[in-house]
Parts: C-alpha cells; sequence; structure tokens
C-alpha cells in the first residue's frame, strides 16, 4: 500500500514517510489543501500539523477520496467523502486529511488497514474489527437492511458476531486479517484458515453466491444487496486431486466493478462476477454473451505463473495486475496489454527501464503503476496499453508516449525510495559504521558505542508490520 490510485490521481508513500500527490484534485482528493490538479508530485505532509505529525503507514484511494493509517493506529481521511445519493448532492469536500478514527485505550484498538470504494471506506483494526464510513445504499457497511439508503458520517463497527460468532465474554471467534473492496461490495478474510466473508451490491454476482433471503434487499435500481457479511463455502478454494481436497487458504482479496479476486497460500488466483472480465480471462466460444459467475472459478496458478504462483492480485472497474512470486507482471481486463484470453506477462511494457522485479502493483480508474523491489515506480496509462511506462526516481531518458510529464518528478523522487520495506540507507549504515569502526571512525566521539545497541538502531528505521499481521496484508504492503 505504498501506492493508491483512485479515478486521475495518485498517492506515493516513501520509506521515509512523505506522501506525495499528484493529478486530478476537483475535490481536494490529493490532500494538499486546494483544488488545483498538480501534473507533478506535491508533498501532502509538509507540515506537523498534517497527520499530526504522525507518521504513515499506508495509503488508499476511492473515485475521489483518499485515507491513510498512521503509525500510531489513527485513520486520516480527505476528498469529497460524503455523496447523497437521493438527490446526487455532494457535502463539502476535505482539502487537508481530517482523522476520522484513533485508537482508544480499553475501547478501540489501532487501525492497521484502510480500503476504500467509489463513496465508501473500509477499516480493519488489529484486534481484528471491520469498521465501515460512507455510503450504504449498496449495503457496503454491513450493518443489516434497515441500515441501506444512508449516509453514514461517522465510523460505525459492523457486529463481530457476523464473522463466525462471538464467544460468551462478546469477543468474535474468528479475527479478520484482511479486507479489500470493489466499487461497491466488500470483503473480508480470516487471520486463520483464509475464511472468507463478503457482502454489498451483488448485481454481477461479485459476491460469489446468491443473497440469502433474510439479509437481501435491493437499491434503486432493483440490484440484489447482500446486508450482512456472508460467509463463502470454505471447500470453495481446495485443491482437489483424483484422491484428496485440501485447503488452500485464502491470503489475499481485491474487488472491481462487479467482480472478485481471491489469491489462495498455493499462489491460484479465482474469480467471479461480471462477464467483460472473464472474456479477458477464458477463451469463450462467444466471447460476447452476457455471461456472470455466480461462483469463483480458477483462472491461472504456478502452472503459467511459475514456481509460487501469484503473491498479489489488484483491480479497478474491469482490469486486474497480479504479481507474481518471481517479481513478474501480469494483466488482464477489459482494455488492458490488449489481453484477449488469460492473463498475459506484462514485463515488456519495462522499456528503457531498469529491469527490476515488481514488489507491489496498483490499478486506478484510468491508470496503472508499480513499484519495484528498489523502490522505484513506474506509471502508465491503462486505457493505451502501447504507451511505456515512466519511472521515478530517474534513471535514464523517459520512456516516448509516457502518461505523465516526469520533470519535477524527477527532482522531488531521487532522494527517496518508494515502500516502507527498503533496507537501511546506504549512507546511514555508513555513518553508524564511523562510529564504531577504529580506522573509520577514531575522531569520532561516540565510536566506543555498543554494536548491538547500533545494530537495534538499525534495525528500527526499516519499517516492520505489528505482531499478527495477515499474510495478504504484508504481501500488499511489500513485506513478504
Amino acid at each position: 500500500m505504498a501506492i493508491a490510485l483512485g479515478s486521475h490521481f495518485t498517492l506515493v508513500l516513501t520509506e521515509k514517510g512523505n506522501v506525495f500527490a499528484f493529478g486530478e484534485n476537483c475535490y481536494g482528493q490529493l490532500g494538499i489543501g486546494n483544488t488545483s490538479d498538480e501534473i507533478g508530485p506535491v508533498l501532502v505532509n509538509d507540515s506537523e500539523q498534517v497527520f499530526n505529525g504522525e507518521e504513515p503507514i499506508m495509503l488508499s484511494a476511492g473515485t475521489q477520496h483518499a485515507a491513510c493509517v498512521t503509525r500510531n493506529g489513527s485513520m486520516w481521511m480527505w476528498g469529497k467523502l460524503e455523496t447523497d445519493r437521493r438527490d446526487n448532492t455532494s457535502r463539502e469536500s476535505r482539502w487537508r486529511p481530517e482523522r476520522m478514527y484513533s485508537a482508544v485505550r480499553g475501547a478501540r484498538s489501532a487501525a492497521v488497514m484502510v480500503a476504500c470504494g467509489i463513496d465508501f471506506t473500509l477499516l480493519l483494526t488489529e484486534a481484528g474489527g471491520v469498521w465501515g464510513h460512507g455510503s450504504g445504499f449498496e449495503g457496503q457497511m454491513g450493518l443489516g437492511c434497515t441500515a441501506i439508503l444512508k449516509y453514514h458520517d461517522g465510523m460505525t463497527q459492523i457486529d463481530p458476531a457476523c464473522f463466525g460468532g462471538i464467544d460468551s465474554t462478546g469477543v468474535s471467534m474468528v479475527r479478520i486479517g484482511m479486507i479489500g473492496v470493489g466499487s461497491c461490495h466488500c470483503m473480508a478474510v480470516g487471520n486463520e484458515g483464509g475464511r472468507l466473508w463478503t457482502w454489498g451490491l451483488n448485481n454481477s454476482n461479485q459476491l460469489g453466491y446468491e443473497c440469502h433471503t433474510e439479509s437481501k434487499s435491493v437499491n434503486y435500481y432493483g440490484d440484489d444487496i447482500q446486508c450482512t457479511p456472508t460467509e463463502i463455502d470454505s471447500t470453495t478454494f481446495n485443491i482437489v486431486t483424483d484422491t484428496s481436497s485440501e485447503p488452500d487458504p485464502i491470503t489475499f482479496v481485491d474487488g472491481g466493478a462487479g467482480f472478485s479476486v481471491v489469491v489462495t497460500a498455493s499462489g491460484t488466483v479465482w474469480l467471479c462476477g461480471l462477464c467483460e472480465v472473464y472474456r479477458y480471462g477464458y477463451q469463450k466460444e462467444n466471447p460476447n454473451e452476457d455471461e456472470q459467475y455466480e461462483n469463483f472459478e480458477r483462472l491461472i496458478g504456478s502452472e503459467i505463473l511459475g514456481v509460487g504462483g501469484a503473491r498479489t492480485a489488484v483491480c479497478d472497474g474491469s482490469r486486474c495486475l497480479i504479481v507474481a512470486h518471481d517479481g513478474s507482471l501480469w494483466g488482464f481486463g477489459s482494455n488492458h496489454f490488449d489481453c484477449d484470453h488469460r492473463p498475459k506477462r506484462c514485463d515488456d511494457i519495462f522499456v528503457d527501464c531498469d529491469q527490476d522485479n515488481v514488489m507491489v502493483a496498483a490499478v486506478g480508474h484510468s491508470h496503472s503503476a508499480v513499484v519495484s523491489t528498489e523502490g522505484r515506480l513506474y506509471t502508465w496509462n491503462s486505457r493505451l496499453p502501447h504507451f511505456k511506462p515512466d519511472i521515478w526516481p530517474k534513471s535514464r531518458t523517459p520512456s516516448l508516449g509516457a502518461m505523465h510529464d516526469m520533470c519535477v518528478a524527477r527532482k522531488l523522487f531521487f532522494p527517496e525510495r518508494v515502500g516502507l520495506w527498503n533496507t537501511t540507507d546506504s549512507t546511514m549504515a555508513l555513518i553508524f559504521a564511523m562510529g564504531i569502526h577504529p580506522r573509520l571512525g577514531s575522531a569520532a566521539s561516540h565510536r566506543v558505542l555498543d554494536v548491538e545497541l547500533m545494530r537495534m538502531i538499525l534495525n528500527s528505521t526499516c519499517f516492520q508490520c505489528r505482531p499478527g499481521t495477515s499474510d495478504g496484508l504484508r504481501r500488499l504492503m511489500g513485506m513478504d
């Protein structure tokens, strides 16, 4: 979650905890205090007042709003947060990040992950609680059928009993370890065993099942809505052979407009929902047939992606990018990389750039981006697959047809790598070495400092996930 792509805007988190934003800004979705569009990156946390001086650790972007989780467990939001769909009016936008959730000792645990949909936001806490903010018009808040057709101004927690029930002390039997959202639907994965719950809009069977009668409603258009989280059959993703059927726990989830993607521990990718995505995932006899898939179906695995299979799969609209364990990038979906049938390996788009392996990927409404293992950011226009990506920090001449003018970006991003997983900066390591090595630092006043203390200081400069963080969240943040 070092990069987040919305509708025509991009957010980037660097190794030093700086958030940069560029692109369309009509609702203040860049968080820079105005509504001026920016062609190059602008620093969001440019003062101690932004995020109250707290260090950002992950980002997410919706259509016209964005969110951030800081190291102390707070969640901040900005942009167009509130829309009343009944008359399509928009309330006042926030041009600067505003704290929407904070940990309260003994009452609320720290925020660990945030995911933004079209006009709603889902939050995951360290204790495994799931909270929502924004539109509940398609049941995204998971609060039951009486809560739909409402906008929720504050953070509201989904009843923990929805996720496997509660024990005698009122604690949920299942701790949620990862969340994911599509345009108008939600997903939650249990931290142990990979159990999956989905809820929200189900007009294209993106939830992976038919809505249950007792918790089903419809929106203004007559589309089916699942009002509360409902668990997918745990055997759906099993590894089946002639002699056995072994569980294959879910490690990663994401969704687009009318479809959902699941990645399992074996590196297998599964999809359900809108036929438009499936036409690019499978070769159909009649690719124009109006077909939807109620249940999850296997798309691809290690037999094509290589050893380990898929690590993550990220989606938006009708496009999807798959990051394989070997660092290769694959893509499929509507008007994306000209993929006609099965997912296509996309490494060839990195022309005139260093041969980096991909660490994380993101897809927006009109563009895509990846961050390499070396902390370099590549971005390109999803709607024009013949365009080649550009790269930050600059190491070579910009490739022709790049989506953005990178002249400003080159200067701003050169000293900082993208992502929090990067190893300690070499200059910092040299400074510490000069403090303890008799030859390098013979005149240094602190050369007698304990070596173990130095190692502790060095280790603390690298980002660490909280104990108990789910595998899927670690992968999304590039920590795996």
